[in-house]
């Protein structure tokens, strides 16, 4: 389990945002497909 103080003690380099960044973008992406369930 990830406990806050890791989290403050994990500071990202900036490669590591640009594929944080693209994973949520692809996500994003994903989630603009229509919905048809509704």
């Amino acid at each position: 389990m990830v406990k806050a103080k890791d989290i403050d003690e994990f500071i990202p380099t900036p490669a590591q945002w640009n594929a944080i960044k693209f994973l949520f973008e692809a996500a994003a992406a994903l989630d603009d497909e229509p919905e048809t369930d509704q």
